[in-house]
């Protein structure tokens, strides 16, 4: 059993367009450029991916973002909480998987954050 305290959570994942946000006017720097962003071409996000959520950032980086936001990137507790409600389900909507509110990754590519409204 675990005890969480109140705590906020996006409705969500961090966009690429959000990222661009935070490197442009944090002017940050990854400690480990090798693999960082690297289907951007340089600070800018592949076009028409604005709105897809960013990958390719460590998790240093993930960090990096959240507190230039003024948050702080949620504990597996919360994550897992925040997922399955007090009901404990399966998935988000209930324990049945139901393929149309969600990505089953057959596209090859990531999908908007708003893509599965009811996922």
């Amino acid at each position: 059993p675990v005890t969480l305290r109140q705590y906020a959570i996006d409705l969500t994942p961090v966009t690429n367009a959000q990222y661009a946000e935070f490197l442009h006017r944090s002017r940050y720097q990854p400690r480990h450029p090798e693999n960082f962003l690297k289907h951007w071409n340089g600070h800018t996000p592949p076009h028409g991916k604005e709105d897809h959520p960013v990958v390719y950032v460590g998790l240093e980086d993930a960090r990096a973002y959240a507190a230039w936001a003024g948050k702080q990137l949620p504990t597996e507790e919360q994550w897992q909480f925040a997922a399955q409600g007090t009901s404990a389900l399966k998935y988000p909507w209930g324990n049945v998987m139901e393929a149309h509110r969600c990505s089953g990754g057959d596209a090859g590519t990531t999908t908007s954050v708003t893509a599965f409204p009811d996922g």
